[in-house]
């Protein structure tokens, strides 16, 4: 029997703070859906949305070591997202 075990996003930051890929992928996929969502909410665009999303979980893992303590995720990665997204319509 294989034992199942919850997986948190406390876990998921002090993951990535050691370099665990994995980490990153368990907030990806507990976070990716809301916001491809939130990202369609500032932008019509599917593959601007796309694309911000990547960017959202790259900055993530770049700066893994410098992020202090997250205490609603869902808002953390969202201002992440709007930051990315409002960078980049100041380009176009």
């Amino acid at each position: 029997m294989v034992e199942e075990t919850s997986h948190t996003d406390a876990d998921s930051w002090a993951g990535l703070k050691n370099d665990d890929p994995q980490a990153l992928g368990h907030l990806y996929d507990a976070y990716v859906d809301k916001l491809f969502l939130a990202a369609m909410r500032l932008t019509d665009d599917r593959e601007l949305a796309k694309d911000a999303l990547q960017e959202v979980f790259i900055e993530v893992w770049t700066y893994r070591k410098s992020i202090s303590e997250i205490r609603n995720t869902n808002a953390y990665l969202t201002k992440i997202l709007r930051n990315i997204l409002f960078r980049k319509f100041k380009v176009n």
